[in-house]
């Protein structure tokens, strides 16, 4: 009868509204995760970048250091050297002086 397809248009206009209802609330559910997924991605490759430039330079750091320590060794060296020979001098300039006061005294 009339009536009851009245009341199957009524029931189904209702499930069509509410299935419209729930497609685009699943829709924008959808959206947003993706939304959120590409923001997260987003911020773990910044973290990791950031990770991986201060490895570069904690490493770049490393190597200027190492590089400063040889200078330094070789500085040593040399200064070691002179040393040396300054008091090496210093020894035959008195042993000098000793035998000229020998010879002197003789």
């Amino acid at each position: 009868t009339g009536s009851e397809v009245q009341k199957e248009t009524a029931l189904l206009v209702v499930a069509r509204d509410d299935y419209t209802k729930e497609k685009t609330k699943w829709k924008t559910e959808r959206e947003t995760f993706f939304q959120e997924k590409e923001k997260w991605e987003k911020e773990k490759n910044t973290k990791l970048q950031t990770r991986i430039n201060k490895e570069k330079a904690i490493q770049s750091l490393a190597e200027e250091l190492e590089q400063e320590e040889e200078k330094l060794n070789e500085e040593k060296k040399s200064l070691r050297a002179l040393k040396e020979r300054y008091e090496e001098e210093a020894l035959k300039e008195k042993e000098d002086k000793l035998s000229q006061g020998s010879t002197v005294g003789e």
